[in-house]
């Protein structure tokens, strides 16, 4: 039982973190793990249109408007309908 409990304490205290936070050296005025507000979004090579891939449709949906988590708020919303969407054939 007391290895037990020794392994136990041992692997609590390996897994602490005893370094120092990074500092911010490089003079920006950036808090340490806060989110960029001003940083955008990269769309990578996969987010391209391709030659020879069918495109879709994205279709603007009528506002949502009867939320019962927050009662009063709208919400505009779309959907991607697939370019080889049939209809009369089951998903």
């Amino acid at each position: 039982m007391k290895i037990l409990f020794g392994l136990l304490a041992v692997s609590l205290f390996v897994g602490c973190s005893t370094t120092a936070p990074r500092v911010n050296t490089s003079g920006a005025t950036a808090t340490i793990n806060q989110p960029d507000y001003n940083a955008r979004y990269q769309f990578g090579p996969d987010s391209m249109p391709k030659a020879g891939v069918p495109r879709g449709e994205v279709i603007k949906m009528p506002p949502f408007t009867n939320s019962t988590v927050f009662p009063g708020t709208v919400r505009d919303w779309w959907i991607y309908v697939p370019k080889q969407y049939d209809a009369n054939k089951p998903a």
